[in-house]
C-alpha cells in the first residue's frame, strides 16, 4: 500500500518536473529571442527541476528494473549464472548509492548558507535531489532484492516485451 502510493507520487513528480523543465526552457527561448527580454532566473529554475527529475527518475527506473544495460554476454550464461550476475550487479549498485548518499549528506552540510545567483534559493535544494533520489534508489534495490525471483521474472518478461 505505502509502496503503491510512493510509486504514484514519484511518477507524478518526475512527469511534472519534465513538464516544468521543457516549459521553462521554451519560455526562456521565446522571451530571449522573440521578445528580446530574457527571463531572470529561468536557468536556475530549469536546472533545479532537471536535477530532481534525473535523480527521482533514477529511482523510478530502478523500481521498474529498466536501466539501460548491455546483456549480450549475460544472455549467453546459464540461468543460474545470470541470477548470480544480476544479484552481484544489484548489490554493487546498492553499495554505489550508499556511497553517493553519504557524499550527498556531506555536500548538503558544506552548502549550508550558500544560495543560487539567479533565484536566491539555497544550493542545498539541488543537492537534496541527490539525497532523496539515492534514498529511493536504495529502497527500491532492497525491495527488489527481497522480492527475489518474482522480481526477476517480471523484469525479464518486461524486457522481452520491449525487445519484441
Amino acid at each position: 500500500m505505502i509502496k503503491s502510493i510512493l510509486d504514484w507520487i514519484l511518477d507524478k513528480i518526475v512527469a511534472f518536473s519534465l513538464m516544468i523543465v521543457v516549459g521553462t526552457v521554451v519560455a526562456q527561448v521565446f522571451f530571449r529571442y522573440i521578445l528580446h527580454d530574457p527571463l531572470v532566473g529561468s536557468e536556475d529554475f530549469a536546472k533545479l527541476f532537471f536535477v530532481w527529475m534525473v535523480f527521482l527518475g533514477t529511482a523510478v527506473v530502478t523500481r521498474d528494473r529498466m536501466h539501460i544495460q548491455v546483456d549480450y554476454f549475460v544472455g549467453k550464461l546459464s540461468p543460474k549464472s545470470r541470477q548470480i550476475v544480476d544479484l552481484s550487479m544489484q548489490l554493487l549498485i546498492l553499495v554505489l548509492f550508499l556511497v553517493i548518499l553519504n557524499y550527498a549528506i556531506d555536500f548538503i552540510a558544506v552548502q549550508k548558507g550558500m544560495r543560487s545567483v539567479g533565484l536566491d534559493i539555497p544550493l542545498a535544494a539541488y543537492s537534496s535531489a541527490v539525497l532523496f533520489g539515492s534514498v529511493f534508489v536504495i529502497f527500491y534495490l532492497v525491495y527488489n532484492l527481497i522480492r527475489g525471483k518474482k522480481g526477476q521474472k517480471e523484469s525479464s518478461e518486461t524486457h522481452q516485451v520491449l525487445i519484441d
